[in-house]
């Protein structure tokens, strides 16, 4: 890549856009560029992506959607962010392909998920936005809660719970009207949330346990660890520590950093288990190795707290055992006649 000049080369040089025919616009490659583009065609993502717009456009080789399909095919499959949104184009549109409506959503929907979190690219909030209502629009299940996500960061969006408990239902709606009847996990648990708090919604604690509830028994360890808070707090239950316990150890087992830091605190203080500090420091250390921004602070410093407790206590021990004096020892035959004589 490196011989080739100016920016009309980079992946940026197919646009997503659906203002324009297809949402595709042409390239314009010098002689260099487009040989360039033949030798290196084997040799990266970019390089797949890139002989793709020539197939597409006839530039340099004959003109063949089929052929430019199969090597976006290439590109997007090693996780090249523009050959996802402009195979997605093409699926959707059925250039150069039958036309595949689920598979054009999946392909918006996991783009904007990159440009919604920055992964291999600047965060492009209002287009992650875009292309989530996008992917929804075409029936994509996930992009339902994802759209219904923006609204409830206020992120893409401004912030309205009442819109995103909209899009949760009818995420819910689609879903157990379908085949799989099971509905989106993720979905779910933003139902709980908005039901549990009065976002948006009634605060209605018995509709956020039923939600948590179908989401936890799909897998999902963020609701397994809300059911674990409402019991400890006891918000919709009676309050049950080895109850909460329980859903916090299942979270845990799926690496939700959160519950392995209540789990930690409840075995250092004895709370729905008996009192065990070196349990407490095993769940502090996990707790601290997710490196989940919203607990790695605290759990570190509980972990390194704990260890200097434990060391001062050992010490401590130490010390004493070295002042109380035992006697010197006695030799074995003398000790066992001593014991028979008693």
């Amino acid at each position: 890549m490196t011989a080739f000049n100016g920016d009309q080369t980079s992946p940026r040089a197919l646009d997503y856009d659906m203002a324009t025919p297809a949402g595709l616009k042409q390239p314009n490659f010098d002689s260099d560029a487009v040989q360039a583009i033949m030798r290196n065609a084997e040799d990266s993502a970019d390089a797949q992506y890139l002989l793709a717009l020539l197939r597409l456009y006839g530039i340099g080789a004959a003109q063949d959607a089929s052929r430019a399909v199969y090597h976006l095919r290439l590109a997007a499959e090693a996780g090249l962010a523009d050959a996802e949104s402009a195979l997605g184009v093409m699926l959707y549109h059925g250039i150069g392909a039958q036309p595949e409506m689920h598979t054009a959503a999946r392909l918006f929907s996991a783009l904007g998920v990159m440009l919604y979190h920055g992964i291999g690219a600047q965060p492009e909030i209002q287009t992650a936005a875009r292309l989530f209502r996008s992917a929804a629009a075409k029936g994509h299940a996930e992009a339902l809660w994802l759209v219904g996500r923006c609204y409830y960061e206020g992120r893409g969006a401004a912030q309205n719970y009442t819109e995103a408990a909209a899009w949760f239902d009818r995420l819910w709606e689609e879903c157990t009207a379908g085949a799989a009847g099971r509905g989106s996990a993720k979905g779910q648990f933003y139902l709980g949330v908005l039901n549990e708090y009065g976002y948006g919604v009634p605060k209605d604690t018995k509709r956020a346990i039923a939600w948590h509830l179908r989401a936890a028994r799909q897998g999902l360890p963020e609701s397994d660890y809300h059911l674990g808070l409402m019991h400890a707090f006891g918000r919709g239950f009676t309050r049950d520590l080895a109850a909460a316990a329980t859903h916090f150890q299942q979270a845990a087992a799926r690496g939700h950093g959160p519950s392995m830091l209540y789990l930690g605190k409840m075995c250092l203080y004895g709370q729905g288990f008996p009192a065990d500090y070196d349990l407490a420091l095993v769940w502090f250390e996990k707790a601290a190795a997710t490196d989940d921004p919203t607990i790695a602070q605290e759990a570190t410093n509980a972990r390194d707290e704990l260890k200097h407790l434990l060391k001062g206590a050992h010490r401590a021990n130490v010390a004493a055992a070295a002042r109380y004096d035992y006697g010197p020892p006695k030799p074995m035959a003398k000790a066992k006649a001593q014991e028979e004589e008693l």
